[in-house]
């Protein structure tokens, strides 16, 4: 038996009101930035000098691509240098995956210009300035595009609530049938604070998620409504106009059963807040990076867990601004006594990364789906106690945690600053990137970054100067400064234990012309100097524009 709400829509005014809705809400294309290009290694970037002259009204101090192409995905920024009539440059080999970007240029004030190249279409809604483009690849196998896919369109509604017009949108599995004897099971996804509806396909790439989840036959044909229902009552927002306006448009159940709500962020909060206040109306709930506005009731709990068959809760590593949230929300979910599943701390991403990867696990369990167990995912841990950053003014040297999050902090030597960056080779083949670092109250910079694994060198840009790191007395010849975070990766370049390495000490000689030279000697663990037979020696030279300590200060040569 069927069980849905209210009319659908039929006739020809009605299908080509359809039509339209679905050129306009059919995701921009990647590849439509001209200056971009790319082969099976590199992606290149152009950027005429003119016209950047032209969009930005003056010729600019610099010019930046900046993207999360840092590590694990951190927001970075890649010269674009002037070559000939253009500002160009290349990154590569990338991971597979999403990535967005944009083109910044500093201006001589230090006043900074964001843009896109005129013409491409708005790949991001709420992010007007950024492009995307995406890495195929086996790791992200589930998020590429399926040739025979779903279907994408509008849903116009109107907001009670907000007083407004509003649209949502709705992904439609392959095969859709409006007449089918049973009603299609729903899946409610809600934006963030800041985001709207499209965010879900731009940056969550849900249709192609969805459109594998049911190829694959790893999650059941459902019709998936994404909507924005921020506004000052958002169980209304939801309730009395979303829901309404899908039932309406589509043949989906008002079975609770057959519903199930999710949502990222202030969306997942929603959902949270809507299982409390409304519990029964969605037997399925899923809070991405989500918490909760106050304690549970038990009798708040029983209801839930009477009306719930699925409540499933997610979050990103310490650098998700709502980890301590989650912590929190899980512990008020246990004290309640509400039954529930974590899926533990994804350690490698936040936000849209791990939220794509939220909506694939969470999709495959709903509707009586044979998915997963109920435990974390592979590879997750668990969240057992808050995430205390290093106290402000603690930090002389990077701090690094024992999950790879590396806190840089400055002194209050640059207050006056206008911006402050992070410039080290933690970009793919070794790349200079520079990462932006954040004002404090105090005039201090700072930013985490992470999970970094490996050895990195590092130096502070000041606006547009480099800056050794002042904190740094140890590498006292170079302008880098080393970093090192214990991992699978530069294994052999890790401290050996005390006492169980070699020496290092200075040798002066004569370099010709009564000048007196340096070099570095490094001597092996029982170094005699009285033993009959001679050691071998390596001489290493440096290159052009280092000197006698950079094969010490930078390339670790005491740690091989």
């Amino acid at each position: 038996m069927s069980h849905s709400r209210g009319p659908r829509k039929t006739g020809l005014v009605a299908a080509a009101a359809l039509v339209v809705s679905l050129i306009a809400a059919a995701p921009a294309v990647a590849a439509t930035d001209t200056w971009h290009s790319n082969d099976d290694v590199y992606h290149y970037f152009k950027v005429p000098q003119a016209e950047a002259v032209s969009i930005v009204g003056g010729t600019p101090a610099a010019l930046e691509l900046e993207a999360n192409i840092g590590p694990s995905g951190t927001w970075s920024a890649l010269a674009l240098g002037l070559s000939g009539s253009d500002y160009a440059a290349n990154v590569g080999p990338l991971e597979p995956g999403l990535y967005h970007y944009q083109y910044t240029a500093t201006m001589p004030d230090r006043s900074k210009v964001s843009f896109r190249q005129p013409g491409s279409p708005v790949a991001v809604t709420s992010k007007p300035n950024w492009n995307t483009f995406f890495v195929p690849g086996e790791s992200v196998a589930w998020m590429d595009d399926v040739a025979a896919g779903g279907t994408v369109a509008e849903l116009p509604y109107r907001s009670a609530a907000a007083k407004e017009s509003r649209t949502g949108v709705v992904w439609t599995p392959p095969g859709y049938d409006s007449a089918r004897a049973e009603a299609y099971p729903v899946l409610y996804l809600l934006s963030s604070e800041g985001q709207t509806a499209r965010e879900w396909l731009e940056l969550g790439r849900a249709k192609q998620i969805l459109d594998n989840l049911v190829a694959g036959r790893d999650a059941k044909p459902m019709v998936v409504v994404m909507a924005d229902a921020n506004s000052a009552d958002p169980r209304a927002e939801l309730l009395n106009a979303i829901v309404p306006a899908a039932r309406a448009g589509y043949h989906i159940s008002s079975r609770p059963h057959s519903q199930a709500l999710a949502g990222v962020g202030t969306g997942a909060q929603q959902a949270i807040s809507i299982l409390r206040s409304a519990p029964g109306a969605f037997a399925y709930v899923g809070s991405f990076s989500g918490s909760a506005d106050r304690p549970i009731t038990k009798a708040e709990a029983k209801a839930i867990n009477k009306g719930t068959e699925l409540l499933r809760t997610y979050v990103g590593n310490t650098l998700d601004p709502s980890y301590n949230d989650n912590y929190h929300l899980l512990v008020n979910l246990k004290k309640s006594g509400v039954k529930f599943e974590f899926d533990g701390v994804n350690p490698d991403d936040a936000t849209w990364d791990a939220w794509r990867e939220n909506l694939r696990d969470f999709a495959s369990r709903l509707f009586g789906q044979k998915g997963a167990g109920p435990g974390a995912s592979k590879g997750h841990r668990p969240l057992t106690r808050p995430y205390q950053p290093p106290v402000a003014g603690s930090i002389t040297t990077p701090h690094i945690d024992a999950q790879g999050i590396v806190t840089f902090e400055t002194s209050t030597q640059w207050a006056d600053a206008k911006d402050v960056t992070i410039w080290g080779n933690w970009a793919p083949n070794g790349q200079w990137f520079r990462i932006p670092m954040a004002k404090q109250p105090d005039g201090r910079w700072r930013t985490s970054v992470g999970p970094l694994d490996g050895y990195y060198y590092y130096r502070y840009v000041v606006d547009g100067v480099d800056k050794k790191d002042p904190a740094d007395t140890v590498n006292t010849h170079v302008m880098e400064s080393q970093l090192f975070v214990p991992g699978k990766t530069d294994a052999m370049l890790a401290d050996v234990p005390e006492g169980k390495g070699g020496t290092v000490s200075l040798m002066t000689y004569d370099g010709g012309q009564g000048a007196e030279r340096y070099a570095y000697v490094w001597t092996p663990p029982g170094y005699d100097p009285d033993r009959e037979a001679a050691y071998p020696v390596l001489y290493l030279y440096h290159g052009g524009g280092q000197n006698y300590g950079s094969w010490i200060e930078t390339g670790r040569a005491a740690s091989l």
